[in-house]
């Protein structure tokens, strides 16, 4: 599951590391009762894997440093209204409740592996091809990413090369 406002994108994985389904599931984060909300719908997902006989994986994120930078208002609004100790405690919880494996697995990169990978291939969204890349991970599978050159890099390298 990759978490994001407002909704959660949940991604299967067979046990090959192959693709086979992925959604969105929606949640109203900015109602009076948002934890509610969240709460009852891992419990949905929680309730589907257990009758399936899967296992959840969620992202290992720490925004502590994130949130003592001045990232802008609009961004500072999203980093202090993102629940993510509330959304890991629930699934600590919901998996040890209901017998479910739960896998936290490293947030490094897993958007833009997804991104680039995955999600026109797959054509999903962003944010599915990321829970399905975090989904890799809770296999054992790696992804690797190198982060292309800017473009002055790669201009500046190829002056004085004449063909």
């Amino acid at each position: 599951m990759d978490i994001n406002a407002g909704f959660l994108a949940v991604a299967l994985a067979n046990e090959n590391g192959n693709y086979v389904f992925s959604e969105d599931i929606y949640y109203d984060q900015y109602s009076a009762d948002a934890d509610t909300a969240l709460h009852q719908t891992l419990a949905a997902v929680y309730k589907i894997a257990e009758s399936e006989g899967w296992s959840v994986a969620i992202e290992d994120i720490s925004l502590r440093k994130k949130k003592c930078r001045n990232h802008g208002k609009k961004l500072n609004h999203i980093l202090h209204d993102f629940p993510y100790r509330k959304y890991r405690s629930y699934n600590e919880r919901k998996a040890s409740r209901s017998g479910v494996p739960l896998h936290i697995v490293s947030a490094f990169y897993t958007s833009r592996i997804g991104k680039e990978k995955y999600q026109n291939t797959l054509q999903t969204s962003t944010h599915q091809a990321a829970a399905f890349v975090i989904a890799r991970r809770a296999l054992g599978f790696t992804e690797w990413y190198e982060p292309e050159k800017s473009k002055s890099k790669r201009m500046n390298a190829n002056i004085g090369i004449r063909s």
